[in-house]
């Protein structure tokens, strides 16, 4: 029993006194355990519960001493069934019950109302000692009544956990440093419905006991459970889980922001005459929200010009008291100041869901290359509102100068970096792991596709073709265009080399060598783990892509530490740098590598002209 129990000071509250009371009302053949999942957070052990009974009729004992109500010690010596104590009438009053309603203003004594009793309830087979039983029992409940009056308590938020709940669960909160009622309402707003994964041995089972009680006690703690923590994300509607973060702190994301009249930008000082609007927005947060419009939705770059737009907004009202449109060319001077030196209050913990509490603007201090990202979006984004009629003028135009272009690191792999790749590969690596990096290595050089457009594609895309009558002699993988942008889908030819390295990997997966045998969805390229299973998405590819460059340039090291040092840094858009740069080196026209590489402009390709493949 010592091991279950806890030497920590527990609290009694009205749920106690509500379970032993259906304890002592019940039969026999109730389960204790039942009994406790009703009224309590101990669960269904059946161990535990029978602890917190000892327990708790040990506290009421001592309770009843400390008051020297010495007859509720007597009576809750008591056993729970008064000897003789056969099934109650169910149809028959308590006796307190029966004097509230034939002698409310107390006129009969005990004897007197006993006689009137026993003969408004004249049944042969009770005898004067059932009377006495009921009579004990009824003063029982009055005893408990009392000490419910005096010792039950509400939970409060600055109680420690120890005090309500049962004491492993205390124990494994006070671990992770939940200490009171207050800090574990905290964890489980911030994390939601999943919160019991940042606290050690504790299950969902337990966790869900536990949201349970807490939101039962809504009203004595502050601030209660939030709704978005009794059941999964995904079953929730966006709009409350933005209006529970609202609430949680005035930096809030656009999507929940609720900016007061004098700050919304209906009447900035660098406002256009109306008439010229051609945006369509009557204030700031609609103007963004038309300039993020322009560009494709959820893309890379939307969320990175969403992020610098939502930031300068929240910084205009809550840091220069000032809408966004009524900034001026010292107002953005101050950001830059800002940018470079943000307070802790602005940062918060990386990649938090927008919704949560943990979100911030900004998860840490900015790299000078980010500032000046961040300031370029700004200037894009006021010359847009300039030229659609909403502004007058552009306020970075007097505040930010452009800075000067910054020298890159060469973003190719010379012709020796590509063969210690393709040596680290064939000589370190084996089975499924060696036949998937032959291929992504053959597929993002072949090709100079993009990493999201590998990550997404499958073999229904793959269609085969004829060149002079040979079979497999060309195979075409239909890309769509970057992001829905121009909703075009462009083909990419995959040569024999490629197709080959595919066929390899296939039969490893376990699946047919010939593509055309495959399940249209299976992805082209899978998860090392799985024969036909989930794509792996393009933030895994990434990663795996940058193990295999940093694997390589590890066995680099020792004989070039330079070249080595260069392709640690490498990444999987490095190799479709390599395609146009070897492309352009092999005489193919610019017009021709623009349409392979997807590029929107014939100028973009240029970047290619000049090679470090040595």
């Amino acid at each position: 029993m010592k091991s279950v129990l806890t030497s920590k000071p527990r609290r009694l509250g009205f749920s106690h006194f509500a379970f032993y009371r259906a304890y002592l009302e019940g039969s026999d053949a109730i389960d204790l355990t039942d009994l406790a999942d009703r009224y309590l957070n101990t669960g269904r052990d059946p161990r535990v519960c029978r602890a917190t009974l000892i327990w708790l009729q040990d506290e009421l004992a001592a309770a009843a001493r400390r008051m020297h109500d010495r007859e509720a010690v007597r009576l809750l010596r008591l056993p729970k069934r008064l000897e003789g104590d056969g099934p109650p009438d169910r149809d028959a009053l308590s006796l307190d019950a029966f004097r509230e309603n034939v002698d409310a203003d107390g006129v009969f004594g005990e004897a007197e109302l006993l006689t009137l009793y026993q003969q408004a309830h004249a049944d042969p087979a009770r005898s004067r000692q059932a009377l006495r039983e009921t009579r004990l029992r009824a003063r029982r409940f009055a005893a408990l009544r009392r000490l419910e009056d005096a010792i039950a308590e509400p939970p409060a938020s600055s109680h420690a956990v120890e005090g309500w709940l049962d004491p492993a669960s205390a124990a494994r909160l006070r671990s992770v440093g939940v200490v009171t009622l207050a800090q574990l309402v905290d964890m489980i707003n911030a994390y939601g419905h999943r919160w019991y994964r940042q606290v050690p041995r504790v299950g969902p089972r337990a966790a869900t006991r536990i949201v349970r009680w807490l939101a039962a006690h809504a009203d004595s703690l502050t601030p209660p459970v939030q709704e978005r923590a009794l059941a999964p994300i995904r079953q929730q509607a966006r709009a409350s889980l933005m209006a529970a973060r609202l609430s949680l702190s005035q930096l809030a994301p656009m999507d929940a922001l609720r900016l007061p009249s004098a700050m919304s930008g209906a009447d900035g000082l660098n406002r256009a005459p109306h008439g010229r609007n051609l945006s369509g927005a009557g204030h700031d947060l609609a103007a963004i929200e038309a300039w993020l419009c322009v560009r494709p939705s959820g893309s890379h770059t939307w969320r990175s010009y969403r992020t610098q737009a939502e930031r300068i907004v929240l910084w205009s009202v809550f840091e220069r008291g000032k809408p966004l449109s009524s900034l001026d060319g010292a107002d953005l001077r101050a950001y830059q100041v800002f940018l470079s030196d943000l307070p802790a209050h602005w940062r918060g913990k990386r990649a938090a869901p927008r919704w949560s509490a943990d979100w911030r603007p900004f998860a840490g201090p900015l790299a000078p290359a980010s500032r000046a990202t961040a300031l370029g979006v700004l200037r894009a984004l006021f010359q847009w509102l300039v030229e659609q009629g909403y502004l007058k003028e552009n306020p970075t135009l007097a505040a930010i100068e452009r800075p000067p272009p910054a020298k890159k690191t060469p973003r190719v792999l010379t012709r020796a970096q590509w063969a210690a790749v393709v040596d680290h590969v064939q000589n370190r690596l084996d089975g499924m792991a060696c036949a998937r990096a032959n291929f992504m290595l053959a597929l993002a050089y072949a090709t100079g596709m993009r990493l999201a457009e590998m990550a997404s594609a499958t073999l229904g895309e793959l269609k085969p073709g004829l060149i002079d009558d040979a079979e497999d002699s060309a195979w075409v993988l239909e890309v769509p265009g970057k992001a829905g942008r121009t909703g075009k889908m462009r083909a990419v030819r995959l040569h024999t080399g490629v197709i080959g390295a595919l066929r390899r990997y296939l039969a490893v997966r376990g699946l047919p060598a010939n593509p055309l045998e495959c399940a249209a969805g299976t992805p082209l390229i899978g998860r090392l783990s799985a024969t036909g299973g989930p794509a792996l998405g393009a933030a895994a590819l990434a990663a795996a892509f940058k193990k295999l460059f940093a694997d390589a340039a590890r066995h680099l090291a020792p004989r070039d530490a330079r070249a080595a040092r260069h392709l640690a840094e490498a990444s999987a858009h490095w190799l479709r740098h390599a395609h146009g740069t070897h492309a352009i080196e092999a005489g193919m026209p610019r017009e021709v590598v623009q349409e392979n590489l997807g590029h929107a402009s014939a100028a973009t390709p240029a970047m290619y002209a000049t090679s470090t493949l040595r």
